[in-house]
């Protein structure tokens, strides 16, 4: 066959299929257009356990709601957004969508959520139930464009089997850098004195929610307060970072970036019991748990110049170009509701987003060790702080992952780094 008949062929294909998926798509939608229900299409993500349970709450809604039914659209989480914003741009959007805060930005700025102002004020929707902090996280420009169903805030994990079998009393939460220091390097051990580490006191974190805390603990911001201009070239981020880089370098109680990769990562460190502390989302404590490992206790972190950690959270929202605004409003009144939200924090250390729910007996009195890992979210969220999140937000995060990887591999200094990350942002920022 020639070159030229291959490619005759080749096109026809391609056409075919193009065809055949939009006559599919067309008639799924006609199929849809004759059903005598209303159909609802919600998007999300989650693992097994939270897609069972997504599921769940499907089957009780349309239960309750019998003209409608409830779609559910899963996608794994490192292709969701991309996948429901190609799906916007294409004109089959969601009705509702979950969303998370780092995304939350790039859908409003493309104008594609609905403006959920005008159904909060007429059915006098409870908004004021919702804890402020995780409500502005979906608001913009003072619409509210998203209603929070959860939210969390970076903790410190910590291992009490290595805290018990050294003597060592549990961190308290107003531990200091210093104690912090100083407990990891008891923790940090050599337990066949060959020269090499086999337990250390702490684990690294070289992700954005690692270090931005010690940033803000140290004094220092991410941007001015119009997060027009980057500041982390400034001396309180670079003291900052330069602890950071201490851990491992200085005390040597954190391992470096080639151990934590030739030992699978850092999940799989902790887990295997080979780390004292670790700096992460509370839910890694009931993850610990449920895998039989060993007993972990989480806590604040330690206080640099002021106490400080970095909150995200998840909403509700609804697509601009939706045919049911009404009855999507509706479904996502349900699944932020009071009795939806109680049951399911069981079991969970996130933040309910209703107060109503969070300072609620079921809530804060559901078991001893759970009840103490909620309080702990709760009342660190007092001081907490959102992530800064800017226009090419992800962008941004590659440029400093790299540079972040940089300085903890040696191969640039702190103000080197510094300097660059806050260079490069800026010139991001400025082509926006």
């Amino acid at each position: 066959m020639t070159q030229v008949k291959r490619c005759s062929v080749l096109m026809f294909i391609l056409i075919g299929i193009v065809f055949f998926n939009g006559c599919s798509s067309e008639r799924s939608s006609e199929l849809e257009k004759l059903s005598p229900k209303t159909i609802l299409r919600c998007s999300t993500w989650g693992g097994p356990e939270l897609l069972t349970r997504r599921r769940n709450l499907a089957t009780l809604y349309e239960q309750e709601h019998p003209d409608i039914k409830v779609k559910l659209q899963t996608f794994p989480w490192g292709q969701y957004n991309t996948k429901v914003l190609t799906m916007m741009a294409g004109g089959v959007a969601p009705d509702v969508m979950w969303i998370d805060d780092t995304y939350f930005l790039d859908f409003v700025r493309r104008n594609v959520l609905l403006d959920l102002e005008p159904f909060i004020k007429k059915d006098r929707f409870d908004i004021d139930d919702f804890h402020q902090k995780v409500l502005a996280l979906f608001s913009y420009q003072g619409k509210q464009y998203g209603i929070p169903s959860a939210s969390s805030t970076w903790v410190m994990c910590y291992n009490k089997d290595m805290f018990d079998k050294a003597g060592i009393k549990y961190p308290g939460e107003d531990w200091t850098w210093s104690e912090f220091v100083d407990i990891a390097k008891e923790l940090t051990k050599d337990n066949n004195n060959d020269g090499r580490i086999d337990q250390y006191g702490f684990l690294t974190q070289r992700g954005y929610t690692g270090w931005m805390p010690l940033i803000w603990q140290n004094g220092g911001d991410i941007f001015n307060k119009t997060r027009t201009k980057c500041l982390l070239d400034s001396l309180e981020v670079q003291e900052a970072i330069q602890f950071l880089y201490d851990l491992t370098f200085k005390y040597k109680v954190a391992p470096l970036p080639s151990v934590i990769t030739s030992r699978g990562g850092s999940i799989e460190l902790w887990e295997g019991g080979r780390v004292a502390m670790l700096s992460w989302w509370p839910s890694m404590g009931k993850h610990v748990r449920e895998k039989g490992g060993f007993r972990c206790g989480i806590t604040h972190l330690p206080k640099g110049k002021k106490r400080a950690t970095i909150h995200e959270g998840c909403c509700y929202a609804i697509s601009k170009d939706t045919r049911y605004p009404e009855e999507a409003w509706e479904l996502v009144k349900f699944l932020t509701g009071k009795r939806v939200l109680i049951s399911g924090s069981e079991g969970s250390s996130s933040l309910p987003s209703r107060k109503s729910v969070t300072d609620s007996d079921i809530y804060l009195k559901a078991g001893t060790e759970i009840s103490i890992y909620r309080q702990i979210c709760l009342d660190s969220l007092k001081y907490a702080r959102p992530t800064p999140v800017v226009p090419k937000w992800h962008e941004m995060l590659s440029i400093t992952r790299r540079e972040i990887d940089l300085i903890l591999l040696g191969q640039k200094s702190v103000k080197d780094g510094c300097k660059d990350m806050a260079l490069k942002i800026n010139e991001l920022l400025g082509s926006e």
